[in-house]
């Protein structure tokens, strides 16, 4: 054997003893970890065999997925298994149903949904020995949907203005007991530089032009609407978005409505209130009632939450007022059943404008001869320099006749002591009894009440208190106070009979007028005995000069009495002193839906003068919960969602909604 052979033979021994070493070591290595994989060799340039280095990547978590998010009986679907990290060296699974009967394996990672209920999938992974779970519930079969609008009508079609909101909310048309991933629908536009949509189902326009709209049910149904953005039209005109950050419900507040015929006429103290400043922010006041609490929010122009402060009240919350001079005053009050001379009946509170409180004046019961604050009426308030008026309802101390009456009551405080000037007792000097709604506002130095009475005087009353507001400025000592009254409004009727047919929904100062307007009955026109027989209210103003003296009364609405609509919660909103806004609603009962009759807006503005300048029927109801605000040139205000527990969608139904309408050149 020459050397050569010698050499060669030397080498394969060598070879030999490596390649049974690799052999040997991979075999002790348990299967699945990170290890070389010893059947990965080859040779190299000189033909000597070398090993190929494969790292092995476990897989740190594994996640069980189906192919549908909602799975419904009958349903076929797939499961798969989504590996981190993703590039895990062993993927193989094979599959089957581990526990429960509601889903049966068809094939592979195919199953079927065949019962209601619950069922575990299971996947093996052989490579590594291990085993993953995930349990699936089957629902029941969805039925079809419907897209509506806030109003509950069905949507056709979508139209849009640039910059205009619209929401829209899927409803099936069978309702049952849903869970909450049924409720979760899905929007979808095609072309999204016409316009926008949110997981929420609001739409924003942007700018002209049409687009389609898809709508996914959580079972993957689908259904389609043509949507169109067009110009913004000239006139009035409505929209609505949600109000996400207010995460409390809107009070009732505004008058007690509750039908076509015989509805009470006595109006409730506001529980939520909206103000407008001058440097471009909301201000929200919402009463917690559980908590006997104040919320208090401040949103920018976008109405996204800036601010977020709760203030615990001693007493229940009759009325709040953001005073020219910054500070908030809160009114609340309690009952005082026992007629305790000594018991805080009325508070007033004032607030910074930080909600730090800052003085606080109580009214016991020996100064307001109260045994329920707020009883049957409102709390208006005005304010001039130091001079805070009050005037609100309640039911007084027990009568010589036996009984306990209900009236107004007016309570005057210096604003920057915080110390009373003026407080009402059994008999105020501007007394209507009962009063069922109540405003006040200054004029120069006249000071001016409007009441809704029911008796004495049984009439919409103004009481004029010529220069009130010097009289008030200084302490009521020996200072006879004294009004000028003039009916505005004369109700048929028994004395102190509560059903008046009549509703007053606001007072505001005019340039050549002063204006009072609401919703009545053809009182000029009926006699007593049809006053509960007459359900057809109608929107009215009563111009009143401005010297208090005269009054003219004008009909703005003419429903006819057996149309079955009427009109009902009016606000009347100042915009300037020559501009006046009437949003109310318009119930027709030719229409009953599952929740009333049908509704739209109504909106009519007017000059000082009672000239009709605009007036328009828009999409919408207005509950008439809080009063309306002058806002970047729009009439808003903000209404609890009609879907709020009723499960139409799985968080949409919760939130708030802003409601806008757009004055565009009208508010010049």
């Amino acid at each position: 054997m020459n050397t050569k052979d010698k050499r060669n033979r030397v080498h394969f021994k060598s070879l030999l003893v490596r390649l049974i070493s690799i052999i040997f070591v991979s075999l002790l290595i348990p299967v699945g970890a990170s290890r070389v994989d010893a059947r990965s060799l080859s040779l190299n340039k000189t033909g000597i065999m070398e090993k190929k280095a494969t790292v092995k990547v476990p897989a740190k978590k594994v996640t069980i997925q189906a192919s549908k998010k909602y799975i419904q009986v009958g349903d076929t679907f797939t499961v798969k298994a989504v590996f981190e990290p993703s590039n895990a060296t062993y993927k193989s699974m094979t599959w089957k149903v581990k526990s429960g009967s509601a889903i049966k394996k068809v094939s592979g990672n195919k199953f079927k949904a065949v019962s209601l209920g619950t069922a575990t999938i299971e996947g093996y992974q052989k490579d590594t020995n291990k085993r993953y779970k995930a349990t699936f519930e089957v629902n029941s079969v969805l039925p079809d949907f419907d897209v509506m609008n806030l109003n509950g009508e069905k949507v056709s079609t979508l139209t849009l203005y640039p910059s205009s909101f619209q929401v829209i909310y899927a409803k099936y048309k069978n309702e049952y007991d849903l869970g909450k991933n049924a409720r979760v629908f899905t929007y979808k536009l095609k072309d999204k530089k016409i316009a926008s949509v949110n997981s929420l189902g609001v739409l924003t326009g942007k700018k002209t032009g049409s687009t389609t709209l898809t709508v996914t049910a959580p079972n993957g149904v689908k259904k389609e609407y043509k949507l169109k953005v067009e110009n913004t039209p000239s006139g009035l005109w409505k929209d609505s978005l949600y109000l996400t950050d207010m995460t409390d419900k809107v009070n009732v507040g505004g008058y007690y409505y509750s039908g076509y015929y015989g509805d009470s006429s006595y109006a409730m103290v506001d529980k939520t209130y909206l103000f407008a400043l001058a440097d471009g922010k909301l201000v929200l006041y919402n009463y917690l009632d559980e908590e006997c609490a104040l919320s208090y929010e401040v949103y920018d122009g976008n109405y996204k939450r800036l601010q977020n402060k709760k203030i615990k009240l001693p007493y229940p919350l009759g009325g709040v007022y953001l005073g020219e001079d910054g500070s908030t005053y809160v009114v609340c009050g309690q009952s005082n059943i026992e007629e305790s001379d000594t018991r805080t009946v009325f508070s007033v509170i004032k607030y910074d404008k930080s909600m730090k409180e800052v003085g606080r004046s109580n009214i016991i019961g020996e100064e307001c001869k109260t045994t329920i604050p707020f009883d049957a009426g409102s709390c208006s308030m005005a304010m001039q320099g130091d001079t805070l008026v009050i005037h609100t309802a309640r039911e007084r101390y027990t009568s010589s006749d036996g009984f306990n009456h209900q009236s107004n009551i007016t309570i005057v405080i210096d604003a920057k002591t915080m110390d009373k000037r003026y407080v009402g007792q059994l008999f105020p000097y501007n007394h209507v009894s009962h009063s069922f709604n109540q405003f006040v506002r200054f004029d120069g130095n006249n000071v001016i009440y409007v009441d809704h009475g029911d008796a004495y005087p049984r009439s919409v009353v103004m009481q004029t208190h010529r220069d009130g507001a010097l009289a008030m400025a200084q302490k009521n000592e020996g200072v006879y106070w004294y009004t000028d009254e003039i009916d505005l409004l004369n109700i048929v009727g028994r004395i102190g009979d509560n059903h008046t047919g009549t509703r007053v929904g606001g007072f505001e100062i005019g340039k050549y007028n002063n204006i009072v307007a609401g919703v009545s009955l053809p009182h000029h026109s009926m006699t007593a005995d049809e006053l509960f027989y007459y359900g057809t209210k109608n929107v009215y103003v009563s111009l009143v000069s401005k010297d208090g003296n005269s009054s003219k009364l004008l009909w703005l609405t003419d429903y006819k009495e057996g149309s079955n609509k009427t009109a009902v919660n009016l606000r009347m909103l100042k915009i300037n002193e020559d501009r006046f806004g009437l949003i109310y609603q318009i119930d027709d009962f030719n229409d009953i839906q599952d929740s009333g009759p049908s509704s739209k807006i109504g909106f009519i503005l007017i000059d000082s003068m009672g000239e009709v300048l605009a007036r328009k029927e828009l999409e919408g109801i207005f509950e008439s919960d809080m009063q309306p605000v002058l806002y970047q040139g729009d009439i808003i205000w903000i209404r609890e969602n009609t879907n709020r527990g009723y499960g139409y969608s799985s968080k949409e139904a919760d939130y708030n909604i802003v409601e806008r309408i757009h004055m565009g050149e009208l508010i010049k």
